[in-house]
């Protein structure tokens, strides 16, 4: 599906949706657009405080989902950086991965935004 990013607003043909922040990066499946909030400010600095900046719009423009805060679901995620998301991908089954601040990859429901699964990434 169409859709135009500009800085903190989304824009498809059928709806236009501002965020409190940029949108950073958006994957477009059949009937739901999930969008990553740039969780940085225009200087490169983290924006404190934002965690959990995915969420799940439907072809009209609702919000349907936040993700989970992986801090939260997950008990060994203790890292501050863990609920902070850099990057979305597009993935399989109903699926997408996203990856935090700190370098936990998590699967996630396109439907639900909820976590499936978790890996630490070391470089």
């Amino acid at each position: 599906m169409f859709y135009e990013i500009n800085g903190k607003v989304l824009r498809t043909q059928m709806f236009e949706v501002s965020f409190d922040h940029d949108v950073r990066e958006v994957i477009s499946y059949d009937k739901l657009f999930i969008v990553l909030l740039n969780p940085f400010d225009s200087n490169g600095k983290a924006i404190l405080g934002l965690s959990s900046n995915i969420y799940g719009l439907s072809a009209f423009g609702e919000i349907v989902w936040q993700v989970q805060n992986p801090r939260v679901f997950f008990e060994n995620c203790t890292v501050e950086g863990d609920g902070v998301f850099v990057g979305i991908d597009r993935g399989e089954d109903n699926a997408f991965s996203a990856l935090t601040f700190s370098s936990l990859r998590c699967t996630c429901d396109c439907q639900t935004g909820k976590l499936l699964g978790k890996e630490r990434m070391y470089w």
